[in-house]
């Protein structure tokens, strides 16, 4: 399973990170992604009921998505969200502890990372991609500096990614977005107009293929 996230998240190129939507609105905006192609899924556990969530779309989506937890933080957050089904795990920093209980579920992890020395320790203790934050602060010519030393590590670019940066973002080396607010439109959720947040969501698929 470790290996068919990475793939997926390498070939669909967008995490859709899902934070702080109302219960049932988490299951109506995974359907409307997977009708369009985007099926990885972050449920972050600072939102309500998150693990809950991340229990009922595992099963639903079973065949159709893969489901990853977000803000993982600690070890206690990393098994909890494993237990309750979490297919990858993405955490906001270099969190030794959530590696090696991933590795040890044979999880996917994608560490925070910041600085090279943070992204050559993530590469050394095993994790196949990295979750570069916050992308946007840094810039492409940051990351098309460190491809030079870096160029096998795998990079997830996540903070202020959008639809008029994203290109840019792709000629420097990223492998890949976690896309939040940019692509999860909550005005659009609130209103119930899921008709113009699939055509959203269409841009963002067009733009990676």
């Amino acid at each position: 399973m470790k290996q068919q996230v990475l793939e997926s998240i390498l070939s669909k190129k967008i995490v859709a990170i899902l934070r702080g939507l109302e219960y049932e609105d988490n299951f109506k905006v995974m359907e409307t992604l997977i009708d369009v192609g985007i099926t990885n899924f972050e449920v972050t556990l600072n939102t309500h009921k998150a693990l809950k969530i991340i229990e009922e779309a595992s099963k639903r989506y079973e065949k159709a998505a893969w489901i990853g937890a977000g803000t993982v933080m600690n070890k206690t957050d990393a098994v909890q969200a494993i237990d309750a089904g979490a297919q990858f795990l993405i955490c906001p920093n270099l969190s030794e502890e959530c590696i090696e209980t991933a590795q040890q579920k044979k999880i996917l992890v994608a560490p925070g990372v910041f600085s090279p020395t943070e992204i050559v320790k993530a590469h050394q203790l095993g994790c196949e991609i990295v979750k570069l934050f916050p992308a946007v602060a840094l810039g492409t010519e940051y990351i098309n500096q460190l491809r030079g030393p870096l160029e096998d590590v795998k990079i997830m670019a996540v903070g202020g990614m959008n639809l008029s940066n994203m290109e840019a973002y792709i000629k420097v080396g990223v492998d890949a977005f976690g896309l939040g607010s940019a692509l999860i439109d909550n005005k659009l959720i609130v209103e119930g107009r899921y008709n113009l947040l699939k055509d959203h969501f269409q841009k963002y698929v067009t733009l990676m293929n």
